[in-house]
């Protein structure tokens, strides 16, 4: 079960109350600011917005304190990481189209000028994330907000085995 406290409470327990507190000190703050007055939308149902399940069951502070641009830092990461996390694949989808063109063009050198430059933009990216990831890590108020980091070796190594695999079957090609 884990660590109780001489209050009974579990220190997870504890993290979440603070965290509640600070979400709702935030709203309250931003209310007595009259942050809240003639909004869009007022007195309608909340949308739910994709991003929104990065809060998991906060999703509705979320989406109070994104309205009203009141995000903590750590939340604000996680939406960063998940804009970044999709150019990522954008440029993995380059690199696979690239690839493609090279084994279909029979060219037998995985290391073509455009191979290079966009390993190079994926490599910068991913390290670019990862760096967010472990920051993220480091602010999220509970371990259980916490993700796990890519992987950048692997996935490099990933994309010089497509490349590889690409020049190998247009040699095979070129000696038939």
């Amino acid at each position: 079960m884990g660590p109780v406290f001489a209050s009974g409470r579990q220190p997870r327990t504890i993290i979440r109350m603070s965290f509640d507190r600070l979400i709702e000190s935030r709203i309250k703050d931003a209310m007595d600011a009259g942050k809240f007055a003639n909004l869009s939308g007022e007195g309608r149902p909340l949308k739910r917005r994709d991003n929104e399940e990065l809060a998991g069951d906060d999703w509705m502070g979320f989406h109070v304190l994104q309205n009203a641009n009141l995000l903590p830092a750590w939340l604000e990461l996680a939406k960063d990481i998940e804009n970044d996390l999709a150019d990522l694949a954008k440029v993995d989808r380059r690199h696979l189209l690239i690839t493609e063109a090279v084994r279909e063009a029979g060219l037998t050198d995985s290391r073509s000028l455009a191979l290079r430059a966009v390993r190079l933009e994926y490599e910068t990216l991913a390290r670019k994330i990862r760096a967010k990831q472990d920051q993220f890590n480091l602010d999220a108020p509970a371990i259980i907000v916490e993700r796990p980091g890519i992987w950048v070796e692997r996935r490099l190594e990933k994309l010089d085995e497509r490349a590889e695999a690409a020049s190998a079957e247009s040699r095979v090609a070129a000696v038939e």
